[in-house]
């Protein structure tokens, strides 16, 4: 049934998303990178949601006993399976609605790229502080291009003191070394996949903001000021908040650059019980989802134990 799958898929990137949240504020504690974390729950929401079409996933259908004679588990099991008999005849308008909401998706990223690619051809090759670098009208600072990456920076960018251009080079170029173009192509990829699917846009937009703080704790361990760093964001977020460009850039939303600021502004602390003890919350979260069944393998194990609809069970 295509109905419980998803309500599945769904369920497993939720509970991905409360495991990552707590491993990213462990990592933060320990003053270690965070993107990875997200990168890694936005793979295994799809991996996990793909196993489930074509095998049993979940633990807990390993411990249902087989059916001998009248058990406590009658009732349930069977209002299970007439509940879930009767939502099978969605499959049939669920299946092409999935294809089509992953077309429009990849139809709506292909034109906001082409558009990016028709304005990058007005853009203007120069060298600022003996980088290559394109110039633009408004667009970054931001890192264009998924194979061949190039440093874009807007016109003020120019007029800016040697000290502030410096500094946003440095970020752009931590995000070239660290590739984090290609994860953010990546993290399109999955969201083309599965579109209809709220937990994976999640995972996506806290991937963008990983990456920015990892890019500006690179950054400030090489020696930057921090006020002056900030200040940075404040202006070049400000100055492109109209901007929307679907690849790493120093001009992040508003909305994330508040919680960057007070990452890069909070006091250091020694923490390794607290980041420990989140650490046991994610594996928690962890074990809970590695017990969840997927709908359709928990119909049939339940049919297979001997477990029959019973006409007269009301759900």
């Amino acid at each position: 049934m295509i109905l419980g799958w998803m309500t599945y898929t769904i369920l497993m990137g939720a509970l991905g998303i409360l495991a990552a949240h707590g491993l990213e504020n462990a990592a933060r504690v320990l003053g270690k990178p965070s993107r990875w974390i997200w990168f890694a729950s936005l793979v295994a929401t799809l991996a996990v949601s793909l196993t489930a079409l074509y095998q049993s996933v979940g633990m807990a259908i390993r411990f249902i006993p087989r059916r001998h004679g009248a058990t406590w588990l009658d009732g349930p099991a069977s209002s299970y399976i007439k509940l879930y008999n009767s939502l099978e005849h969605w499959d049939i308008y669920l299946s092409p609605l999935l294809w089509v909401s992953s077309a429009l998706t990849a139809a709506m990223f292909a034109v906001a790229i082409w558009r990016l690619v028709q304005r990058r051809r007005a853009w203007q090759r120069t060298s600022l502080d003996g980088h290559s670098v394109l110039v633009s009208e408004a667009e970054g600072p931001a890192i264009v291009g998924f194979i061949r990456s190039a440093i874009v920076v807007p016109k003020w960018a120019l007029a800016e003191s040697e000290r502030i251009r410096s500094l946003i080079m440095a970020h752009e170029l931590e995000h070239q070394r660290a590739g984090d173009h290609v994860l953010s192509a990546l993290a399109l990829v999955v969201t083309i996949a599965q579109p209809w699917n709220p937990a994976v846009w999640w995972i996506a937009r806290r991937l963008r903001v990983a990456l920015e703080v990892d890019c500006d704790a690179r950054v400030l361990r090489r020696g930057s000021d921090p006020r002056t760093y900030g200040l940075l964001l404040l202006e070049a977020g400000s100055r492109a908040a109209g901007c929307r460009m679907p690849v790493p850039a120093l001009s992040r939303p508003l909305s994330s650059l508040e919680e960057r600021l007070q990452i890069i502004t909070a006091e250091r602390r020694s923490g390794r019980l607290r980041a420990a003890r989140l650490a046991l919350v994610a594996a928690m979260v962890l074990a809970t989802a590695a017990f969840v069944p997927e709908p359709g393998a928990l119909h049939c194990m339940l049919e297979w134990l001997g477990f029959k609809v019973n006409i007269s069970a009301s759900y």
